[in-house]
């Protein structure tokens, strides 16, 4: 790299700013929006003929007869149109017609309280303030909840609760009763029988990301050569504008603690093998180590179940409340049947475990919980080097601990629905150096792991070396191993499965 593009990135890098996304607003505002019932909106009576009429709810029942004990013979999405034919006796259920793949028409049987005059946007419903930074008239966490269940819609209509039901004085006080509601107990108990997750976002697929740090080596060409600029005024300028043009790129990486502009030129730095398909052809083959069990439930297409308790923690003297949402504070997440964690290790071992994701937490809402609650020095989900811990002074005992949580000599794992091939991982290692004006790191290891034997690599795990940004006592004085990107081989391409960072501390 030459001097005049060294400096030039350092004077972009000063040029970045931070930005600091605004808290939302207090909850005690809540207060003003009138509930709002579960039902659309309907006036369809016997003589509204073939009147249109759209689903407001969620996998709506169809039944063949009219009574609620009738034969389910589809289940409706939410906004599916149909024609509304009658509204029988007692307006609870309604006669309605849509057409179906195959045949001229469907008719059936529904409760009137799921059809609306026009559809129903969830961003609707679900928005609790307008952008205007009005509260949201339509705002309904009940009808939102049944629409797509959640642990988080629950919250949030346990929120709602306290906005509607407490004055500001039981609000502040945690200890005041929060009374018995039948809608929020019905929640629950959905939520214990188990729901799917929501459908995951696609892993980032890196051909793309080498395109977006492609047009970013062509920028930089073009600015040393004083060409006129695209998008700013000034050699700084236009680089910036070409980094902001790509947020992708830092996003799909998860590099939070380095720049758009490293982590650009992190990408163009990166080369990985070329592949062909093999074990991997679905992005719902695996699983990264960093989704949690309603995270897995989606992408496996298997139940998870949602178990709420109250508010109260310890016994006899030592007992408290946490502030919690309306009556529940202690959560408990799982799959409802194991998965497995396989486990990769810098030597080629594979280690295979059953897991249901258990996980425990207690509901905060709008109080601040324990500062850093959760979190733990040194890699999430692997083994780092021991000098690291000594060289930062995290201490040996920070580094046993770690021990406790990722097996010596792990670089990361990840989840699969049945064990993988037994005794059949190979792995082969690559080195490269790398530019810390350019990149961030001085050096990289890439581990590339072959998982069925076939000599195509599966999953490569980078690592690159490089100063990180430290904690209190300011930026390491090593180039330390601080960083690892996983990428999975999917149908023969490579995705991006995850990331692990160092943590050096936490806290002010």
């Amino acid at each position: 790299m030459s001097n005049q593009l060294k400096q030039l990135i350092t004077d972009l890098r000063q040029s970045f700013s931070c930005r600091a996304a605004g808290g939302p607003a207090r909850l005690a505002a809540v207060a003003a929006v009138l509930a709002v019932g579960v039902s659309g909106s309907f006036a369809g009576n016997a003589t509204e003929k073939a009147a249109k009429r759209w689903v407001v709810g969620a996998q709506v029942n169809l039944r063949a007869q009219p009574a609620l004990d009738a034969e389910v013979v589809k289940r409706l999405a939410l906004n599916t149109e149909v024609s509304l034919l009658a509204t029988l006796p007692g307006g609870k259920l309604c006669e309605v017609a849509l057409p179906v793949a195959g045949e001229s028409v469907m008719r059936g049987f529904t409760a009137c309280q799921y059809l609306g005059t026009e559809p129903l946007s969830k961003q609707k419903i679900n928005q609790q303030y307008l952008e205007n930074g009005k509260l949201n008239p339509d705002y309904n966490p009940q009808q939102a909840f049944w629409l797509a269940p959640s642990y988080e819609a629950l919250a949030a209509y346990g929120e709602y609760l306290e906005a509607t039901r407490l004055s500001e004085e039981q609000r502040a006080d945690i200890g005041a009763t929060r009374s018995r509601d039948e809608e929020f107990e019905r929640m629950k108990a959905h939520l214990a029988k188990g729901i799917f997750g929501p459908s995951p976002a696609p892993y980032a697929a890196w051909n793309e990301l080498k395109h977006a740090a492609s047009e970013w080596e062509q920028a930089q060409k073009e600015v040393l050569r004083a060409k006129l600029p695209k998008y700013g005024t000034s050699p700084v300028e236009e680089l910036q504008q070409v980094a902001n043009r790509h947020p992708q790129v830092r996003v799909a990486l998860g590099t939070y603690d380095i720049d758009d502009v490293s982590a650009l030129g992190l990408v163009s730095s990166i080369e990985l093998s070329e592949i062909k398909p093999s074990l991997f052809q679905r992005m719902d083959d695996l699983a990264p180590p960093s989704e949690l069990a309603e995270q897995v439930s989606g992408r496996f297409g298997m139940v998870h179940l949602i178990q709420t308790r109250g508010r109260e923690q310890g016994s006899g003297d030592n007992k408290w409340i946490v502030p919690g949402s309306w009556d529940i504070a202690q959560v408990v997440k799982s799959l409802t049947r194991p998965v497995t964690r396989n486990t990769l290790f810098r030597d080629g071992r594979l280690l295979a475990e059953n897991t249901r994701l258990k996980r425990s937490f207690l509901e905060w809402s709008e109080a601040d919980g324990p500062m850093c609650d959760g979190y733990t020095d040194g890699y999430a989900f692997g083994d780092s080097d021991p000098k690291i811990w000594t060289g930062y002074g995290l201490g040996k005992e920070g580094y046993r601990e770690s021990l406790k949580r990722n097996p010596k000599n792990s670089l990361m794992y990840f989840y699969t629905r049945t064990p993988l091939p037994e005794n059949k991982v190979v792995v082969s290692t690559t080195r490269q150096k790398l530019e810390r004006e350019a990149t961030g790191f001085v050096a990289a290891t890439t581990f590339h792991f072959d998982l069925n034997g076939d000599g195509i690599p599966d999953i490569s795990v980078w690592e690159g070396s490089g100063q990180a940004a430290g904690h209190m006592d300011g930026p390491t004085t090593t180039d330390d191993a601080h960083q690892r990107i996983f990428f999975a081989n999917i149908a023969g391409r490579w995705y991006v499965l995850g990331r692990d960072s160092f943590g050096y501390g936490c806290g002010c």
